[in-house]
């Protein structure tokens, strides 16, 4: 079973770097280092929230607000809405 997020935080589950396709975003040097992609996995959203992400869709997250928590043994992070940076 999954975790659900209270508030407005997400589930996102890191890429692997094999995962990663080229895409027309361009990062600075230290986010590649830090692998911001992920694939989001829970979402709850806030009634006033206009974030366009769902459930499957990778999105690319701003790395320093992350919560680590394991689930399943696999490694997932816990992240606010706006600390999404895109889709």
């Amino acid at each position: 079973m999954l975790l659900k997020p209270c508030n407005r935080h997400l589930l996102v589950e890191p890429l692997e770097e094999d995962k990663i396709e080229e895409s027309s975003i361009l990062l600075p040097d230290d986010y590649k280092e830090q692998n911001p992609f992920g694939v989001a996995l829970v979402i709850n959203r806030a009634k006033d929230c206009d974030i366009d992400v769902y459930e499957g869709d990778t999105v690319v997250y701003s790395t320093s607000m992350l919560e680590s928590v394991t689930i399943g043994g696999k490694e997932s992070f816990l992240l606010l809405e706006n600390y999404v940076l895109g889709s």
